[in-house]
């Protein structure tokens, strides 16, 4: 085994037990391996336990293998580690849902995107867009709009900003396309959900055409398309006033 690493016994039945292919790999049981292994108290406490690293299917079976956190103590100062005495057999090895981990990165991100001194009054100008536009449902769109920033700004850092001509490109693109006007005056939800759908249609449309030569899948030109509609709102360079 590696350093820092050990083996648990998964009893008959469980999931690591429905693979025939792929030794190591994620892929053997759809991405368990790289999950986290969390331990749950009967007080509701929990506690980051390690990481599945290996999930072995021939001939150990019911022995996946774990590497324990103890290695991030050299990145993170203030982490807190208990003594494996600690746990006893009030403790059990909890199945812990990949989706709620996401929704936990998001929030974080939400929170670390409101907070940041830059972003200063930006989720506020975000609510008061969509209020106008979605009225008591707001909040449901909100978080729709905010991560259409957080995906549009891992796009462009992971592959958009690696070629500096598309990236200058991009950038002149956007910053041209919100100098025009951008403020309508609507008296009804209605019209202001319609001035959104065509300013962020048009602002695809120039994107596919713009950047057409440099090979970008649509996917990410829709990606970029979203970012800088939910961008300018957030900075009130697109606006809707009721009248």
């Amino acid at each position: 085994m590696l350093e820092n690493e050990n083996k648990y016994v998964v009893y008959s039945g469980q999931p690591f037990h429905d693979h025939a292919q792929d030794n190591f790999g994620a892929e053997a049981v759809k991405g368990i391996s790289g999950s986290p292994l969390i331990l749950a108290t009967q007080d509701a406490n929990v506690y980051f336990h390690g990481v599945i690293n290996r999930i072995s299917n021939k001939g150990v079976n019911s022995m996946p293998c774990a590497r324990g956190l103890s290695p991030i103590k050299e990145y993170i100062n203030n982490i807190i580690f208990y003594d494996k005495d600690k746990f006893d057999s009030d403790f059990k090895l909890m199945t812990y849902n990949r989706d709620i981990l996401k929704k936990e990165k998001f929030k974080i991100w939400v929170d670390d995107w409101k907070s940041s001194s830059e972003n200063s009054g930006y989720y506020q100008n975000l609510e008061s867009k969509l209020k106008i536009m979605h009225g008591d449902y707001y909040e449901e769109y909100l978080y729709i709009e905010l991560e259409k920033i957080m995906i549009g700004d891992e796009c462009i850092k992971n592959d958009i900003e690696s070629n500096s001509t598309l990236y200058e490109s991009y950038i002149e693109l956007s910053q041209t396309a919100a100098r025009e006007h951008m403020h309508e005056y609507v008296d009804s939800s209605k019209e202001a959900v319609k001035f959104y759908k065509e300013v962020s249609n048009e602002h695809y449309r120039t994107i596919d055409s713009d950047l057409i030569g440099f090979g970008l899948k649509v996917t990410d030109k829709k990606k970029l398309a979203h970012y800088d509609i939910a961008t300018w709102m957030a900075v009130c360079k697109l606006r809707f006033t009721k009248i």
